[in-house]
């Protein structure tokens, strides 16, 4: 976990599908506890426990969901990084 990439989580927040992920430093610099549910990675019984909620739990999926694909579509699509690139570059120059 000390060098991994939080790269599947870009297309599962695009997805608009409620998150379960390893409770990772790395990944909570991308999302957070409003948008997805962060379980130990070698706990099988959390893992279980956090998709029975899910499951029984439509509201808490809609919130995780929507949060998840807030994040994504206002700071990680393409065009918004390329936007950030850009203001930096203006920034830079000017």
């Amino acid at each position: 976990s000390d060098y991994m990439s939080p790269i599947k989580v870009f297309e599962y927040m695009s997805s608009k599908k409620p998150i379960v992920c390893s409770d990772f430093p790395v990944l909570k610099e991308v999302i957070n506890e409003k948008s997805a549910i962060f379980v130990e990675h070698n706990n099988v019984d959390k893992w279980e426990e956090a998709i029975k909620k899910l499951i029984e739990n439509v509201d808490l999926r809609n919130n995780l969901s929507f949060e998840a694909f807030e994040i994504f579509k206002n700071n990680f699509t393409w065009i918004v990084r390329a936007e950030k690139i850009l203001n930096f570059v203006n920034k830079e120059t000017k």
